[in-house]
């Protein structure tokens, strides 16, 4: 629902009300998702209120997208129920190509907010050799729909140890599986949550001003001192006599027999049904639909920063290298100017903006200064006109005749 709010609020600080000229993409799902899509873009000067220059409609057909609907709808903006599969660059303004329930269609956009979430900067995606040794029927990420009726009687395998790994252990039980077992590498569970040492305001508020290396080491260390899964349903989980948990049992080999999967790790061997991998999003521009055509010309953290051999870290180094505002910076200095015009306000965002970057905790300082830096932008666009225009300026306040009524040696004078 936020990236709603984030598409009001831009198109109310620059109109002064929301405004159609404003429209939000959001990105159709078959179950009620946090993460839905919503890509908030002006539309190119001379477009008709309301159309964003754009063809063909849709509806919306989840509750995810209905919620965001009634939310930027009260607020008077147009909503388009599409993906983006694609941005051509352009001098002005960029095309967006869309694509809907009924059609394909292009938006003309002179800036693009790319809300995305938590998969913002990738994929929800399991390891590599799950997805190899097993059919697609017996496994599934934790992140996507999951028939959890078809769990009775059944073994299941849980590999991660967040929040979500503890939720998809649950539902199993619930359903009435024989057994869940949730295994993770750690050999502790984490039990501090680091993200609640970041809530200050100095450090919401002025995270993008610190150096490189604090922010790759700050980012470094989320990373390293992972988040435990909320108490509440930790202590769910704990008292759950079908479920156990699995500390240092990171998953060295993974089988298909036809009728069952083996995982072995250093410590066990186990027989499951059925796994579900909680284990997050893999970061990789390249998978964003949305950024096709101009993923290779944007910065990454590896191209503008050079850790400490004790600082590597590799997935990090995929992050996008973005500005203060959220915006995309070109890898090659002159090569894409219009970059700029993006803003990836999603979990990518994380190493250049802030742990927080868009997550609710940080709305307060993360959308206003998002805010800012676009409506800044498209001020200082017009720079050039600002004079000519306000030398122009010639709305009389008052009645125009009065001007010269008290000259001396000008027709009426004295009347």
């Amino acid at each position: 629902m936020y990236y709603c709010s984030t598409a009001t609020r831009l198109a109310t600080r620059v109109h002064g009300r929301p405004s159609p000229a404003w429209r939000c993409c959001v990105r159709q799902r078959p179950w009620l998702a946090p993460n839905s899509a919503l890509r908030a873009c002006r539309s190119a000067p001379g477009s008709r209120p309301g159309t964003a220059r754009r063809r063909g409609n849709g509806s919306p057909g989840s509750r995810a997208a209905i919620g965001c609907a009634i939310c930027a709808g009260t607020a008077g903006l147009p909503i388009s129920i599409s993906s983006v599969v694609g941005i051509e660059p352009a001098d002005q303004p960029l095309a967006l190509r869309t694509v809907g329930p009924a059609s394909c269609d292009t938006v003309l956009a002179r800036r693009v907010v790319l809300a995305t979430g938590q998969d913002g900067g990738g994929t929800w995606k399991g390891p590599e050799m799950i997805e190899r040794a097993m059919p697609r029927s017996v496994y599934a990420h934790s992140n996507e729909p999951i028939e959890f009726g078809r769990f009775v009687g059944k073994r299941t395998g849980i590999l991660g140890h967040g929040g979500s790994a503890f939720d998809a252990a649950l539902e199993p039980l619930r359903a009435g599986a024989a057994r869940v077992d949730i295994c993770f590498r750690r050999p502790l569970l984490p039990v501090v949550n680091p993200h609640w040492w970041i809530g200050f305001s100095a450090f919401l508020a002025h995270y993008p001003e610190l150096d490189d290396r604090t922010r790759w080491n700050i980012a470094r260390h989320f990373d390293r001192h992972d988040q435990p899964p909320p108490r509440h349903t930790f202590d769910r989980a704990c008292r759950q006599p079908g479920l156990h948990i699995q500390a240092v049992s990171a998953w060295e080999q993974v089988d298909w027999t036809g009728d069952a999967i083996t995982v072995t790790t250093k410590r066990d061997r186990f027989v499951f049904d059925f796994v579900i991998s909680a284990t997050g999003v893999s970061f990789d521009l390249r998978l964003r639909p949305e950024l096709n055509g101009i993923v290779e010309d944007i910065a990454l953290w590896s191209d503008r920063f050079v850790p400490e051999p004790h600082e590597v870290h590799t997935e990090l180094g995929k992050l996008p290298y973005l500005g203060k505002s959220y915006e995309f910076l070109e890898k090659l200095p002159g090569a894409a100017p219009w970059l700029g015009d993006i803003y990836a306000f999603n979990f990518s965002a994380m190493a250049s903006v802030g742990p927080v970057a868009a997550g609710t905790s940080a709305h307060r300082y993360s959308i206003l200064r998002l805010v800012r830096g676009t409506t800044e932008s498209l001020f200082l666009e017009q720079a050039d006109t600002i004079l000519p225009d306000l030398h122009s300026f010639a709305e009389p306040e008052i009645d125009p005749s009065a001007a010269g009524r008290f000259s001396p040696g000008v027709a009426g004078f004295g009347n």
